[in-house]
């Protein structure tokens, strides 16, 4: 089994430069627990942004017909699971850690249409601050205290996807019903 990333080549000082001063001072198990209540937290804040930056205007014009109930519901499910996530914490690491990969995957969501058409992305700022560092974090603290394998590392991340996009998928789903029932 390869050694924790802590006891990984320390740097030029004898620090170990993965390991931020959060495990340092607490260790890798109450950082652990701390990661999945500050996803939940950038979840918040990130809808937060999300509505404040008018997502759903912004949206509209790629995705025609999102209703705030659409907002509201998709939200809901993914506050529970980002509740789930940390109550659940470390004793089912691969279900918290495909929260962090699904809001990886959302931060994404934000940056790409930012960058691609090179416009604001209402949530990309808290996408970029928030949850790109806590959802990498999450998987560093795993892999440091040997919580996961690759191959474990690696459903989650799929589960994360998955999550990620079942709203897309209703979207879809909702668009072609709509047609449908208009012909």
């Amino acid at each position: 089994m390869p050694a924790p990333l802590s006891e990984s080549v320390p740097d030029a000082m004898g620090e170990y430069p993965i390991q931020g001063w959060f495990t340092k001072r607490f260790g890798v198990e109450n950082a652990m627990s701390w990661i999945f209540w500050a996803i939940l937290i950038a979840a918040i804040l990130h809808i937060a942004e999300e509505y404040r930056g008018e997502w759903l205007v912004w949206v509209r014009r790629y995705v025609p017909g999102v209703t705030l109930f659409h907002f509201v519901l998709v939200n809901t499910a993914f506050l529970l699971l980002c509740v789930a996530g940390a109550v659940v914490g470390v004793k089912n690491v691969v279900f918290s850690l495909s929260i962090a990969s699904l809001v990886f995957s959302n931060a994404l969501m934000h940056i790409i249409p930012t960058v691609v058409w090179k416009e604001y992305s209402p949530g990309v700022i808290t996408a970029v601050l928030l949850y790109i560092p806590l959802g990498a974090y999450a998987y560093v603290l795993a892999f440091d205290k040997e919580e996961v394998s690759l191959g474990i590392g690696a459903v989650a991340i799929v589960l994360g996807i998955f999550w990620m996009m079942l709203p897309i998928i209703g979207q879809q789903v909702r668009i072609k019903v709509e047609k449908s029932q208009s012909r």
